[in-house]
């Protein structure tokens, strides 16, 4: 049975701690910006880093901030340019590990209905509801085994993502 928090502020910083603490397996991580991980969860790169290094496959997809999803999105948020400065701080954040070998980095121009946070068998899902920000929105939190159908539709979500996006590179911090 899925854990529902009402907001993403709602939801305590400890779940998700431990949903990154140690992955085994697999990490993937769809977003626009997700600033709030590497604000609030301590050497959350440097984790990803080592769990790559671990031979854990690790996957991120970012918003692209030169996109036209992204101007659309702070329109309809009501915040202008701030979903586009969140993603080109993520986005320069993760540049200078983009050659990291086992971590894979993707940005994207897709208009978000929920970000998507697995890591091998449990998956938070952060849902983004029309004009509001993602942090007031709902979150639930699941492992596969309780719930094999919404898994399934979050895994080809980001699947579908993943197959359009371009390769981030680490030189100059730019996209090819």
């Amino acid at each position: 049975m899925p854990t529902v928090y009402p907001t993403r502020t709602q939801m305590p910083i400890s779940v998700w701690q431990q949903h990154f603490a140690d992955p085994h397996h697999s990490v993937d991580i769809l977003v626009l910006a997700a600033t709030f991980l590497f604000d609030t969860l301590d050497g959350f790169v440097d984790t990803l880093v080592e769990a790559a290094g671990r031979g854990v496959c690790v996957r991120l997809l970012v918003g692209d901030p030169d996109g036209p999803s992204l101007t659309l999105r702070g329109e309809e948020e009501d915040i202008g340019e701030a979903v586009i400065a969140r993603c080109r701080t993520t986005v320069e954040l993760l540049a200078p590990r983009a050659s990291t070998p086992g971590l894979q980095i993707r940005t994207h121009q897709t208009t978000l209905y929920s970000s998507i946070f697995r890591v091998d068998d449990g998956i938070i899902v952060n849902f983004h509801i029309y004009g509001s920000p993602g942090r007031n929105n709902p979150v639930m939190v699941f492992a596969r085994s309780d719930e094999p159908r919404l898994w399934d539709t979050f895994e080809q979500a980001f699947d579908r993502v993943w197959d359009n996006a371009k390769p981030l590179t680490d030189r100059g911090h730019s996209f090819p």
